[in-house]
């Protein structure tokens, strides 16, 4: 509805207009907000960070995580909400390119796509993925640790390539090399942080040649991805420094 539409621009433009900062949590995200009405002087880049519990860690031999992790073969990790737009039929079109490698893929997580993805393996007979399902939260870390790379997907369309998925942030603070299938600023963050390998939203075929290519570097070359990825973490999405910098903006006002 048209009507609809113009009222909420309306709402959307008042709303604009009685804020003193206006945070944004994509770069991608300003110029839009400016056309919805708001002043440039008045948005900032403000991304999101990962929760403090997201931090590198040394698994114990007895851990239970790794009962449900593969221990032998390359594992590729996917975690968070499993729905319509992870593209998880990339994820199952590029492991059965894979077929053939010793290639795990592990999912953590859960959403309305869960039980297509389970029947989906189940139908295809695919014995290295893995579908954990929910994990607590404070075990995230644990997992993250026994993945030799962690991987996020998003489906190709214009308002996702605007938003950094929150897994990254979570996926650098936790020093892992990163290969994603995404768009826009997701995309950015992989490639300047040098943390691993990007590709097009829904492209199987270059995603299964950066994870070949993951798979054959060494455990160093790997973990030098790894500590880029957490210093990047560090310079851009520190939550103190980020507080910080709010606490600045909100005295200069």
């Amino acid at each position: 509805s048209q009507f609809l539409i113009s009222l909420v621009r309306r709402m959307v433009k008042s709303i604009y207009r009685y804020c003193d900062i206006i945070l944004v949590q994509s770069k991608s995200f300003i110029e839009p907000v400016i056309c919805a009405g708001a002043k440039r002087e008045k948005v900032r880049y403000f991304p999101n960070w990962a929760e403090s519990l997201y931090k590198p860690i040394k698994l114990e031999m007895n851990a239970p995580e790794r009962q449900e992790v593969p221990d032998s073969g390359f594992v590729v990790m996917f975690a968070g909400n499993l729905g319509v737009a992870q593209s998880l039929d990339t994820i199952i079109a590029t492991a059965e390119k894979l077929k053939e490698e010793n290639i795990h893929w592990v999912f953590l997580g859960d959403g309305r796509k869960r039980c297509w993805l389970a029947d989906l393996v189940a139908k295809k007979q695919f014995d290295k993925v893995h579908i954990l399902g929910s994990r607590p939260i404070e075990s995230m870390p644990a997992y993250f640790s026994l993945a030799d790379v962690m991987l996020v997907t998003l489906k190709a369309d214009p308002i996702m390539s605007t938003t950094i998925p929150g897994k990254v942030q979570s996926y650098l603070a936790c020093k892992r090399p990163i290969v994603g299938a995404l768009n826009g600023a997701g995309a950015k963050v992989i490639n300047d942080s040098r943390s691993g390998y990007s590709v097009d939203s829904d492209d199987v075929e270059n995603l299964a040649t950066c994870i070949l290519k993951m798979s054959r570097l060494s455990i160093e070359e790997r973990d030098e991805m790894g500590k880029a990825a957490l210093d990047y973490y560090h310079c851009h999405f520190d939550r103190d420094m980020l507080v910080d910098q709010l606490q600045v903006w909100m005295e200069d006002q």
